[in-house]
Formats: structure tokens, C-alpha cells, sequence
């Protein structure tokens, strides 16, 4: 249930349970999307800037509907540690001029990973140094790309035109990188 008072909108019944239930702390941020005069979708992102998903949803109205969904994202020790890896998925992208300034992603890629609502990712090359790129969006059907930060990365590890990148996920929001350069010969069971 809400109030509206002076053409702002506040929670009355509820609103504490909503909290504790999705362990919101200062740094979360809320988006709400009223489907109807008492169902509201949230999307909720964690202080990283990745969406996760609610712990339980409520309907208002005579009854409650408690909907039980495993969390999007998990919490991680702050180690890097390549061992760490959790599946072999990965993304293989020719560089092209239309790379240059942006790399695109593939929403299933990002998806099959857990990655699917990062605004921000890690990129960490073979020799261990770690890149922040942001992830940035169009509207709903448009695959989502990496931004800032993605230059920084592609010209100190002199990616050129040509040269193929690997983006395999390690844990949480961090992809390894592997970088194999025009005219060499790669393993295509990599």
C-alpha cells in the first residue's frame, strides 16, 4: 500500500519487511515500475552497481503473494584468484573499426555468466592488471556494450583491427581477456 501526498508517493504497510527481506542497506538503489494501482516491479541494484533480483515481491490488495526467487547475484571474497573460475563460458570478438571506440557484448553471454544487470565489469589481461569499463545500454533489445574504460584497455594492450579477444568469466565482475593478434594462429578449441 501507498500514500500519495502532495504528488509524492510513499510506502505504508509493508515497506520494513521489503527491506529486511532484500537486506537493503545505504548504497542500494531502487527503480520501481507500477504495473498496476497495487503491483510495483523493482529492480534493485547493489552498491557495485549490479541489479539483483528481489528476495520476495508482494501484491497489495486482500492477499499477499510471497514469490521466492534465488538472489541474481552473490556475494564473493574480494580475491581475484584466476582459480576461482566458475564456468568456460566465453565471448570471442574480431576487432573491427566498429570496436574501436566500444566493445559489444551479447545479452546471452552476460546472461549465461550472472552478469546480465553489471553497469560496471573488470577486465584483467594474462598478465594480471585489472581494467574498470563501464557497460552501458540502449533500450530493451539493444545488446549491451563496454564504454569508458574500454579504450584505455584495448590501446595499452595494443589491441589493433584484426586481433581477436577472449572474454571468459572468472567470478563476480571480472573477465579475463585473452588477446591473439592478426595472422596468428589460434586454437579453436580455446
Amino acid at each position: 500500500m501507498y500514500l500519495e501526498i502532495e504528488d509524492r508517493y510513499y510506502f505504508i504497510h509493508g515497506w520494513l519487511n521489503f527491506i529486511n527481506d532484500n537486506h537493503l542497506k545505504m548504497g542500494h538503489f531502487l527503480v520501481f515500475w507500477l504495473l498496476s494501482p497495487s503491483i510495483f516491479q523493482v529492480w534493485i541494484y547493489a552498491p557495485n552497481g549490479c541489479l539483483t533480483n528481489p528476495t520476495t515481491t508482494c501484491s497489495g490488495g486482500s492477499k499477499n503473494e510471497n514469490i521466492l526467487k534465488k538472489p541474481f547475484i552473490k556475494e564473493e571474497e574480494a580475491s581475484d584468484d584466476d582459480s576461482m573460475e566458475s564456468d568456460k563460458k566465453s565471448l570471442k570478438r574480431v576487432i573491427t573499426k566498429n570496436y574501436i571506440h566500444k566493445m559489444l557484448m551479447t545479452k546471452s553471454f552476460l546472461q549465461d555468466v550472472g552478469m546480465n544487470g553489471c553497469r560496471r565489469l573488470r577486465l584483467k589481461n594474462v598478465d594480471g592488471k585489472v581494467w574498470e569499463v563501464k557497460v552501458k545500454r540502449y533500450g530493451r533489445k539493444v545488446a549491451p556494450y563496454m564504454s569508458t574504460g574500454w579504450i584505455k584497455f584495448r590501446k595499452e594492450n595494443k589491441i589493433e583491427v584484426g586481433d581477436l579477444c577472449e572474454f571468459s568469466h572468472v567470478k563476480a565482475n571480472l573477465l579475463r581477456v585473452h588477446i591473439f593478434k592478426k595472422g596468428k594462429q589460434v586454437n579453436k578449441n580455446r
